[in-house]
């Protein structure tokens, strides 16, 4: 809310988690808060399929967790190889570029890996 609040349009806010945050409720409500009040905020879920140690499915309703999202207004999905470094890259410069130009959110799912534990 600062950037809009001092009329900076050259940046955004980047947001990073994984997927199986959204089995959060103050995830959702960071969403659906960007997503009303149109935040250039670019939300990342890193998707390697388990939160922790429990797989995806047994959390969340949809296999690709930014399904989740859909219908939010004022809010742009884009799906990428987060395994892939040059699909990575395009995706973020395409959200950055897309939120500041739009003033509006984007949510970016990556799927990849984790080497190593997260705990």
């Amino acid at each position: 809310r600062a950037l809009k609040t001092y009329g900076e349009t050259d940046a955004v806010v980047i947001s990073s988690q994984g997927e199986s945050s959204v089995s959060e409720g103050y995830v959702y409500e960071a969403i659906n808060g960007a997503s009303n009040e149109q935040l250039p905020v670019v939300f990342v879920f890193q998707d390697n399929g388990y939160g922790i140690s429990v797989p995806k499915e047994d959390q969340t309703a949809n296999r690709k967790v930014a399904k989740n999202f859909e219908g939010f207004k004022n809010l742009r999905i884009i799906y990428c190889n987060g395994k892939d470094v040059f699909d990575s890259m395009n995706a973020m410069e395409e959200a950055v570029a897309w939120a500041m130009k739009e003033q509006k959110p984007v949510l970016v799912q990556a799927n990849c890996v984790r080497i190593g534990s997260h705990s």
